[in-house]
């Protein structure tokens, strides 16, 4: 007979090795650190990620008090990479 592993298995063991987890409760809230992680049923857990990249449009234009620019997320035209502590670590032009 197999057994089914726990909801949670694979990242008690990675963090158990020294990895570090996040947690959230769902997609609305967002990703903080879990220390320590208390392994809730109905939580989201994560190894935390080493990097990540945010893409998003950039419009630039002249008014009389100088440059505006408004950032949204959709029709993209930038892709920026950050490392785990948000430090931007790249930037392309899409």
């Amino acid at each position: 007979m197999t057994k089914t592993p726990r909801k949670h298995a694979a990242l008690i063991k990675a963090w158990a090795d020294g990895a570090e987890i996040e947690t959230r409760y769902d997609e609305t809230f967002g990703w903080t650190p879990a220390l320590p992680p208390y392994w809730h049923y109905d939580k989201q857990y994560r190894i935390k990620p080493t990097s990540f990249t945010k893409r998003i449009r950039i419009t630039a234009g002249n008014e009389p008090d100088g440059i505006y620019v408004i950032y949204k997320d959709n029709n993209n035209n930038l892709e920026l990479t950050f490392d785990s502590e948000g430090v931007l670590i790249e930037a392309k032009v899409l």
